[in-house]
């Protein structure tokens, strides 16, 4: 009987000892996945939220080709007056500002989903609205007069962010019409 429990007690030893192992080779193997193919990154995850005192970050996970740029993008619709007035561009950032007679603006920025966004969340109200299958993530002032309405959304490998101090309601209109 003795002897039956030191053999049961080395096989579960060496059981244990097995199951680390593979559990760790599973890890190892699972962390070279993602490392290494880019559409198991993307299957896996599309975008990570870090919430921190007075801010929140976004950082996207799509895959992109190396050289792609964020140029092309532009708001169909803009309120009336809205002009271009400041456009800045590089290979990984896009960003124009549209500003109307009465000293009103709108920032449009497009970076690569990848890199990381950061949006102010001190006096702020946070709600999402998923619209055909994208998330627009809305960050709206509690003072209307705080230049601060904000929607971040990614689509196709890249982060976007519109604010403005113009309605929030206006704003996704804006957000849903920037296209190719």
């Amino acid at each position: 009987m003795v002897r039956r429990l030191d053999i049961l007690e080395s096989v579960m030893l060496w059981a244990r000892k097995i199951a680390v192992v593979l559990a760790i080779i599973a890890a190892l193997s699972f962390g070279a996945l993602v490392a290494f193919s880019p559409d198991v990154r993307a299957a896996i995850s599309n975008t990570t939220m870090r919430w921190f005192d007075g801010f929140v970050n976004f950082i996207g996970a799509e895959y992109r080709e190396v050289g792609a740029e964020p140029g092309g993008w532009w708001p169909h619709y803009l309120p009336e007056g809205f002009v271009p007035q400041d456009l800045f561009e590089t290979p990984d950032i896009f960003s124009v500002i549209f500003e109307n007679q009465d000293g009103e603006e709108i920032w449009l920025t497009i970076i690569p989903a990848d890199m990381l966004l950061a949006v102010n969340t001190d006096g702020i109200y946070y709600s999402e609205v998923v619209i055909e299958g994208i998330t627009y993530h809305h960050f709206k002032a509690y003072d209307e007069d705080t230049f601060n309405s904000t929607i971040v959304w990614y689509r196709d490998d890249y982060s976007f962010e519109l604010f403005s101090d113009i309605d929030m309601y206006v704003l996704q209109r804006v957000a849903l019409g920037v296209v190719r």
